[in-house]
């Protein structure tokens, strides 16, 4: 879509949303006239389903509002909030009429930050790209303030961890400064930016939206002849396909590496082809110029069916979301068969030559805002572990292969190391998950300080680790009582009733801690099937602790679950 359609859609209310959907809180801070990025960034929500409340703070108002505990920003208590200011030479603004004021918004922007868990996004500021103006300007003042506010703001970005940052600076450089201004609308309206800008910067806002609303994509399926490697491998065989030192092998042999290093970012690899599977099978044994391996893909559908049902699949066996899948194709009637019957799969456009494989790859703005954490780079090697476990499961009977699994747990609380991979988890899941909230670092050290109890399980077999892949958040209210306000558990590790030990170690901590009474609310959301299934097993939202232990101690005793010895000392 364009941003003309975007614009159009923000003008609308789209009755496909979601209504049982909290909406997602987000704030706009600048100092220009911000009303194009708002509808821009509100069509788009709404084009993805996402539903949004935008606050934009008033204009010339931003350091008022920061600055004010009672006004409405702070009200707001937005879950993310963009931060954009222009200083440019071409007009007199805040920043260069006051020397401190520099100083001043950067102290405003760490008070939001230290106070507030809001996720604030910070963007870098460019100086005028203009070769002689900038000669002209070397020494001038607006200048040295622009090099002083991207400064603090990195310095923001390295002690805060609900900060992020989004090189504005950089995507004026990639389209031209004149293409990214709008002069008449600068003077005219206080509004800089041409359309060209607006909708370059509202999608990298999206990547961050997506993340903290759940909307991460996993996987990337990829199609073979011509699109990982040149040619059709049943016609020339596995040492002819295109990949090589030469044009186009070596277009190929580039575009494979980066497929490489988004899989060691976490990224799921699968393939999706219309082959003989002993055609690509000889590629992978045979040619030596083949960067990646059987082992870099968690999912191979090799056969002569429809791309779609092959899809379909996939996402089966990696037990993930269709909207979780991200499907590149040379083929045109492919693409298009795939967004006609699967609109939840991103289908980005392909009719291109190899030598811009890797520059389109890498402008997909559907992952590369993920944060990368240790267990992100492992999951690759999980998946494929996965895979091991599903071929043992087809030659017994459920209870056998639970047993045989020797599946272990092990229970933290309130472990500070573990605070990101909480979030993450917050983020990223949806069919498991009691509340389907979104939380942020920040947001979560501070219930911890306030009192709250959180618990993370760390789960592994006789195959190896699936990670910390389940969590529960417990709130205190009166003496005796507390909610458990989060409750979600990776796909991973589902139908191996880690779910059921899990929930008896945490509500058998709790009663030790003194809770007799434990609230489960359950938020019902259009893909957290999963949850509700359990949740109408749990019975009523409040559960009698004693009764509960007492009910499942023996189901819960099929999995090991160690704590940490000091859990009850106080930090």
């Amino acid at each position: 879509m364009e941003l003309l359609e975007y614009l159009k859609l923000a003008q609308t209310k789209d009755s496909s949303l979601d209504a049982s959907q909290k909406p997602l809180k987000v704030a706009l801070v600048t100092n220009f006239t911000d009303d194009l990025f708002k509808k821009a960034l509100l069509g788009m929500c709404i084009a993805e389903g996402i539903n949004t409340d935008i606050y934009q703070v008033p204009f010339k108002q931003y350091h008022l509002e920061l600055k004010n505990p009672g006004s409405g920003l702070m009200k707001q208590a937005a879950d993310i909030a963009f931060i954009f200011f222009d200083i440019n030479p071409y007009i007199s603004s805040e920043f260069s009429e006051d020397e401190r004021h520099v100083a001043d918004t950067l102290a405003d922007i760490r008070r939001y930050a230290k106070e507030q868990s809001t996720t604030l996004v910070l963007h870098t500021l460019g100086h005028a790209a203009a070769t002689q103006h900038s000669r002209a300007l070397t020494d001038a003042k607006v200048l040295a303030l622009v090099n002083e506010f991207n400064q603090g703001m990195r310095a923001l970005a390295g002690t805060y961890k609900n900060i992020r940052m989004v090189d504005a600076a950089g995507v004026v450089a990639a389209m031209g400064e004149r293409t990214a201004r709008d002069f008449r609308g600068m003077y005219a309206f206080g509004q800089p930016w041409s359309h060209d800008f607006v909708f370059a910067l509202t999608r990298e806002w999206m990547t961050h939206i997506r993340k903290i609303s759940g909307r991460v994509h996993k996987c990337l399926v990829l199609d073979l002849d011509n699109t990982l490697w040149g040619g059709i491998v049943g016609e020339v065989g596995p040492l002819g396909i295109g990949l090589g030192t030469e044009y186009p092998g070596n277009a190929y042999v580039a575009f494979q590496r980066v497929l490489n290093e988004f899989y060691e970012r976490g990224i799921l690899l699968a393939i999706n082809s219309r082959n003989n599977p002993s055609d690509v099978e000889e590629v992978f044994e045979k040619n030596r110029n083949m960067v990646l391996k059987r082992e870099h893909f968690a999912a191979m559908v090799i056969n002569w069916e429809s791309k779609a049902d092959n899809l379909k699949t996939i996402a089966r066996e990696l037990n993930i979301g269709l909207d979780s899948l991200v499907f590149i194709d040379d083929d045109a009637a492919n693409r298009a068969q795939v967004r006609a019957q699967l609109p939840e799969v991103l289908v980005p456009e392909w009719s291109l030559p190899p030598e811009e494989y890797v520059h389109a790859l890498l402008t997909i703005d559907a992952f590369h805002a993920q944060a990368v954490s240790d267990e992100d780079r492992k999951r690759g090697e999980m998946y494929v572990t996965e895979h091991k476990r599903k071929q043992l499961a087809e030659t017994m009977s459920v209870e056998d292969y639970l047993s045989t699994l020797q599946i272990k747990m092990t229970i933290a609380v309130n472990a500070e190391e573990l605070i990101p991979r909480v979030a993450q988890l917050t983020q990223k899941t949806n069919q498991f998950n009691f509340s389907t909230h979104r939380s942020s670092e920040e947001e979560i050290a501070c219930w911890i300080r306030e009192g709250a109890q959180v618990y993370t399980g760390e789960v592994s077999d006789s195959f190896g680790s699936y990670g910390t892949t389940i969590l529960a958040i417990v709130h205190p209210n009166e003496v005796g009582r507390a909610t458990l306000t989060t409750f979600l558990m990776s796909c991973r590790v589902m139908g191996r009733t880690v779910e059921d030990a899990f929930l008896h170690a945490v509500v058998k901590d709790l009663a030790e801690r003194g809770v007799k009474v434990l609230k489960i609310p359950f938020i019902s959301s259009q893909k957290n099937a999963p949850a509700a299934d359990f949740a109408k097993k749990l019975g009523s939202g409040e559960l009698a602790l004693s009764a509960y232990l007492k009910h499942t101690g023996a189901k819960a005793s099929a999995i090991q679950v160690t704590f940490p010895t000091n859990i009850h000392e106080p930090a």
